[in-house]
């Protein structure tokens, strides 16, 4: 499937998860795909220049994602890519806040377009849109991190037993972890997490550690914390030996 076929993929499922306007741009400003568009939506995206604006917000701030309101009309824009812009720009709206009634327009909790963020994400990622990127964005020894993350993040993994795992130090480790990422370590295990419980139909975070809670008598961290001692330690050379086909 080539690279558009995957964004439009990507597009179409989260339209109608969301039921917000989306549209994709290449680097040039070109249209890829739009879905969920009306002409009043249009004569809006085009009135406020989102992709403009967004670009030159992007190139200060170096943000994954930015709001952008005028007029109560707010646009979310987010890089395809989540570290370089270069593979274009997903640009969501418009939508108002919940109580801001404008006809035609979808209305959102203000605080939920992290977590609308992160569905993109794990749609894009389920879609294929992300695979060859992971080669382009990062070295060696963060990729093989962010493998040890994505399958084993319900364990309690730690900078320690990573950089152990890695064959260098902590402090080093944490360098360029940060500096090809853009976050921390724990940053991006907590966001690995709540993609995962988004994935399945958890999209409040609170929600998801009551219900965990209620069954198995403990926090999520609590209950990794504890069921992954003796699994880590069984695993450790298993993983040295697939750590380095990555």
């Amino acid at each position: 499937m080539s690279g558009k076929k995957k964004i439009i993929r990507t597009m179409n499922k989260f339209y109608y998860c969301t039921y917000l306007p989306i549209k994709a741009f290449g680097k040039n400003g070109n249209l890829i795909h739009t879905e969920g568009y009306s002409k009043e939506h249009e004569n809006i995206l085009k009135l406020n220049d989102i992709l403009i604006k967004f670009q030159k917000k992007y190139e200060n701030e170096r943000k994954e994602f930015i709001e952008i309101e005028v007029d109560s009309i707010k646009f979310t824009a987010a890089s395809i890519c989540p570290k370089s812009i270069d593979k274009g720009v997903f640009v969501i709206g418009p939508y108002v806040d919940i109580g801001n009634k404008i006809s035609g327009i979808v209305q959102k909790p203000s605080d939920c377009m992290i977590h609308i963020i992160a569905l993109l994400r794990n749609i894009g990622e389920s879609s294929g849109i992300l695979e060859n990127n992971i080669h382009e964005m990062h070295g060696i020894y963060v990729k093989r991190a962010l493998f040890f993350i994505k399958n084993h993040f319900h364990e309690n993994l730690t900078i320690d037993y990573i950089s152990k795992q890695l064959g260098i130090s902590k402090c080093y480790f944490c360098s360029i972890f940060k500096k090809e990422t853009g976050k921390t370590f724990t940053q991006i295990l907590n966001e690995t997490i709540l993609d995962i419980a988004i994935s399945i139909g958890y999209n409040n975070q609170n929600y998801y550690t009551m219900i965990f809670k209620k069954i198995n008598k403990m926090t999520p961290n609590l209950y990794r914390k504890n069921h992954s001692k003796i699994k880590l330690s069984n695993n450790m050379e298993k993983d040295k030996i697939l750590i380095n086909y990555i």
